[in-house]
Order: structure tokens, then sequence, then C-alpha cells
């Protein structure tokens, strides 16, 4: 009989969360989240990156092929975008990956093809680019300045910033959202 009354007793009383219990748990919440969301953003960014730099491996691998084949790199003075020879009439690769940080001007929705120079045909911008990418600042025009031999072609993305700056690398350890553009030259 007592755990009859016991239990009715129980089902009498209502539990109810008072007023600070609630804030201390939203309070709570809103701590987590104040933690959780930059480190979420920070790692979108860096899985951006990597995404970069194994699409710019990936092109850097069809170019070689490409060579191998032809005796040469695809000529960069072709047209937009550059790279297209990778693609047909031998598929080097299937398709040209986008750019995730290049985003057209006129429309933001529209991604553009990473930027490619090879030495052979675009001598001059080869050599502005290597020299620019070393802080150096130069120009198309002044190709008196030497490149390594072994380099062949360079591709750049435009980084996390969105924006091409040229002459100043992108170096994570600056902060995920640092200036500078991911450049990788080959082979």
């Amino acid at each position: 009989m007592k755990i009859l009354q016991i239990c009715a007793y129980i089902k009498k009383t209502k539990h109810s969360f008072t007023l600070i219990e609630l804030l201390i748990v939203v309070a709570i919440i809103g701590i987590l989240a104040a933690i959780a969301v930059p480190n979420f953003l920070n790692a979108q960014i860096r899985a951006k990156v990597a995404r970069v730099y194994a699409d710019i491996n990936a092109q850097g691998t069809a170019l070689e092929q490409y060579r191998l084949d032809n005796n040469h790199y695809p000529p960069s003075n072709w047209g937009y975008p550059r790279l297209m020879r990778l693609t047909s009439p031998i598929a080097y690769m299937s398709s040209l990956p986008y750019d995730i940080f290049a985003v057209s001007l006129d429309d933001p929705h529209i991604y553009m093809y990473y930027h490619y120079v090879e030495r052979e045909s675009e001598e001059a911008w080869f050599r502005s680019d290597y020299h620019s990418h070393l802080g150096d600042r130069q120009t198309s025009a002044n190709i008196s300045l030497s490149v390594p031999g072994g380099l062949a072609w360079h591709i750049r993305s435009y980084g996390p910033n969105r924006q091409l700056d040229y002459g100043f690398p992108y170096e994570m350890t600056n902060g995920l959202n640092s200036l500078g553009d991911i450049d990788v030259w080959g082979p």
C-alpha cells in the first residue's frame, strides 16, 4: 500500500526546470557554439586548400604525361582555358578542375580555371611569375633575371583571400585567410 501512495505522489508532483537552469544550459550551448563554429570554418578552408593542391598535382601529372607523348608541354598562349589540350583529343584528364578560390567578377557563382604558364611559349611571363613569386616584383618586360633550369611550368590558384597577390605566396601559418596565391612550379 505504501508503494501505491508513493507512486500517486510522484504522479501528482510536476517536474520542471527553473529559469536559472534553462539559462545555464543556454549559456553552455552558446560557449560550445562559439568554440565549434570557428574551428568548423577553419576546417573548411584547410579542406579547400588541400583540394587546390590535389587539383594542381593532378594537372601536373597530366602535364608530364602530355610532355612524354608530345616532347613539349601544352602551349600556355593557346587560349582560355589554357590546359584544355589535356582533355582532348587525348584525355590526360577527364575534365579540367576549377579553382575554388577564383570567382568571376561578373557572376560570383561562376568559378574560373587555374592560371597556367609554361616556359617554352611564354618565357617572359614565366620569368615574371617566378620572380614576382620570390618578391622581386619584376614585370614580363624584364626577362634578364634567371630561373632555375629544371622549372618548366607554373600553375597558380588565387588562394583563400580570393584575389591575385602576385609576388606573395600563401602560407597557412600566417592564418588560413591570409594573403597570398598558391603557386606550384614543375616538374
